[in-house]
């Protein structure tokens, strides 16, 4: 087996929504994604908590991910101005084949970023 990650990003700032997702890259072809842990960041406008975080594939696996803390209010310019990092991050077990990939959400009133790295193992299928 080899280390492997993939990473997601999107950001809303701008246009902050009620939902933000990020989708990785696909796996390598011929190789399956043994993830074993998912964390980041989901920034949220000030005031309002998060609703939920969430991973899924595209065959129904799905994870949810608890928030650890939250920082201090930053500005992040746009429409969202004053908002908060939320940390999240878990141990999970998600089985991903090649040419898929992994859809990161998090809900909220006010959403505007999400970052998050899945790391894990590739094995050939």
């Amino acid at each position: 087996m080899t280390p492997f990650f993939l990473r997601f990003f999107q950001d809303n700032a701008a246009n902050p929504t009620t939902r933000v997702t990020a989708i990785s890259n696909p796996v390598p072809s011929n190789q399956r994604l043994i993830v074993e842990h998912i964390s980041g960041y989901f920034v949220v406008g000030t005031g309002w908590p998060v609703d939920l975080i969430w991973a899924t594939d595209p065959f129904g696996q799905e994870v949810n991910l608890p928030t650890h803390f939250a920082s201090r209010e930053l500005n992040f310019g746009g429409a969202l101005g004053i908002g908060v990092f939320h940390q999240f991050g878990s141990p999970v077990s998600m089985y991903i084949d090649g040419g898929s990939n992994i859809t990161l959400n998090g809900d909220a009133n006010i959403a505007g970023q999400i970052f998050a790295v899945a790391i894990g193992q590739l094995m050939p299928m």
